[in-house]
């Protein structure tokens, strides 16, 4: 009877796993962690992050010590609410008990600031190469022409809403 019933669960198990919508292009992380954040800025500006890329506090960037480069984190201010999406591009915090270090643009939008550090909530969205567009988005824009007086901004390829627009989407 115990056999019975356990194979009868596996099998209903694995065809409602089976109907879960594929979404390509994109690869969950089943990582969501509550944990003490702090911030960096100005002081780090344009230093090497350690996926190579220059620092840029205006951007929305983190330092995670362990998740992969590029992957994208959903961060929640667990006081407030608020939340914000960055990229992991840096390694850190090195502060004992913090669990990732947001750029001050990323801090601002979950009003941080002035606290220096917050409980938050992480959660993972994608990973690396999930969205090669994202990238793209954290510069500065760059002129299109390198001389003359009809200097155009380029735009980036895509929207932030456009590209996080399925992220407050469940996987499942």
């Amino acid at each position: 009877m115990n056999l019975r019933y356990l194979l009868i669960t596996a099998a209903l198990s694995l065809s409602i796993a089976s109907c879960a919508p594929y979404h390509a292009g994109r690869r969950p992380l089943h990582y969501v962690v509550t944990g003490k954040a702090s911030w960096y800025g100005p002081g780090f500006a344009g230093r090497k992050t350690a996926n190579g890329e220059r620092f840029n506090p205006n951007a929305m960037t983190a330092a995670h010590k362990t998740l992969p480069m590029n992957t994208t984190v959903r961060v929640t201010n667990i006081k407030n609410g608020k939340t914000v999406v960055v990229r992991i591009n840096d390694r850190g915090p090195f502060i004992r008990g913090r669990i990732i270090d947001l750029s001050k643009a990323a801090a601002k939008k979950i009003d941080m600031i002035g606290h220096g550090t917050s409980t938050v909530k992480l959660e993972a969205l994608t990973t690396p190469g999930s969205i090669p567009e994202l990238a793209e988005l954290d510069g500065p824009e760059k002129d299109s022409q390198s001389s003359g007086k009809n200097k155009q901004k380029k735009k980036p390829k895509a929207d932030l809403d456009e590209i996080f627009e399925e992220a407050d989407k469940p996987y499942f």
